[in-house]
C-alpha cells in the first residue's frame, strides 16, 4: 500500500489549496492556506512596484557596501598633508644653499618622469 501527501491548511486543518511564502525583514516563512483563508490574506494585499526598492525605513539603517566610513576622531588625528613635510623641505633647501656656495650643482631630488632617453652609442 503507498503513501499518500496530503497539505493541509496551517489556520483550520482544511486540504491547502496553496503554499504561500512570506517574507518579513530578512526572515522568509512558508505557510498552507485552504482557498477561503488564502482570499482572506490577498484581500488587503497589493502586488509589488516594479523597479528598485525605496530607501529603508529610518528606524533601520542600510547596509552600506565596501569599505567603512572613518570615524571623527580619525579623521582629526590621522589627516594627511599633502606635499613633503616641513622638516624635510627645510633640509632639502639647506642642502641646495649648501652646494651652491661651494660651487657644486645641487643634486635634483626629483624622480625624472616620461619616457627614459635613448642611450648613447659611441661609434
Amino acid at each position: 500500500m503507498g503513501e499518500q501527501f496530503i497539505l493541509v491548511c496551517d489556520v483550520c486543518g482544511r486540504p491547502a489549496a496553496e503554499t504561500v511564502t512570506i517574507k518579513v525583514g530578512n526572515r522568509s516563512f512558508v505557510k498552507d492556506f485552504c482557498s477561503t483563508h488564502l482570499s482572506e490574506l490577498t484581500a488587503g494585499g497589493r502586488p509589488p512596484r516594479r523597479g528598485r526598492r525605496r530607501t529603508v525605513a529610518a528606524g533601520e539603517a542600510p547596509r552600506r557596501r565596501g569599505r567603512p566610513p572613518k570615524s571623527a576622531s580619525a579623521k582629526k588625528s590621522t589627516a594627511k598633508r599633502r606635499g613633503r613635510p616641513a622638516k624635510s623641505t627645510a633640509k632639502r633647501r639647506a642642502a641646495k644653499s649648501t652646494a651652491k656656495r661651494r660651487g657644486r650643482p645641487a643634486k635634483s631630488t626629483a624622480k625624472r618622469r616620461g619616457r627614459p632617453p635613448k642611450a648613447q652609442t659611441s661609434s
